[in-house]
């Protein structure tokens, strides 16, 4: 299911440089409608239960991280791409987010076409996360720079675009499609620096590991 929205999650950093307990600000909502439900038990202070499942899944995206970091940065190709990649912990579960900056594009400027640099980072989280039994969510955001009319296009659908290339692309790479829950375009909705609409950071796919359902 491939749907643009225009009311959800935000992002900002949590593990993208601080740690796996960091949580995400913005207001995000589990259960939204899509192909399956992601439940997560709620603790007094509001915060995902360190039982059943999500403890688990904790503990797997901490490991996650950590090898798909260890990857990227031993690799001296790849290495420069590390301050490229966010982790936040969210309601909805671990978002990896691949963030654009002035020299590093995910998508060739004004298309839904992956740059070789992406393609190559995109292969590295796929052997990362394949074969995990979290559900996954892809988003489209882009920046506040509107397109040219005359393209026939817009920001919703560029985002909707892209998310759907970057699932087409993980699919590929061996991730089985069975496992996306959501693949959504949000344009320049949930923007990573909102004081800044059109920062390049604000460019970005996220991709979202579900926490999985368990019983409260």
């Amino acid at each position: 299911r491939i749907t643009s929205r225009q009311d959800g999650a935000g992002s900002n950093g949590f593990f993208g440089g601080d740690s796996i307990t960091s949580v995400d600000k913005y207001p995000n909502r589990a259960g939204q409608t899509g192909t399956k439900t992601i439940t997560i038990p709620r603790d007094a202070k509001g915060g995902p239960k360190e039982a059943g499942g999500v403890g688990q899944d904790r503990a797997n995206f901490k490991e996650l991280r950590d090898r798909l970091m260890k990857k990227i940065q031993s690799d001296k190709s790849m290495k420069r791409f590390a301050r490229n990649l966010n982790f936040t912990e969210t309601r909805e579960g671990m978002r990896i987010d691949l963030i654009d900056e002035a020299n590093f594009s995910m998508f060739i400027s004004g298309t839904d076409i992956l740059t070789p640099d992406a393609i190559n980072l995109l292969q590295q989280v796929a052997e990362t996360v394949r074969g995990l039994p979290n559900g996954l969510i892809i988003r489209g955001h882009t920046d506040a720079q509107q397109v040219s009319p005359a393209l026939g296009t817009n920001n919703w659908k560029i985002s909707s675009a892209r998310a759907e290339a970057t699932r087409a692309h993980l699919v590929r790479s061996g991730i089985s499609d069975s496992q996306f829950l959501r693949i959504e375009g949000v344009a320049d909705r949930e923007p990573h620096f909102p004081k800044n609409p059109y920062d390049p950071k604000n460019r970005r796919m996220s991709l979202t590991l579900g926490w999985r359902t368990v019983s409260p």
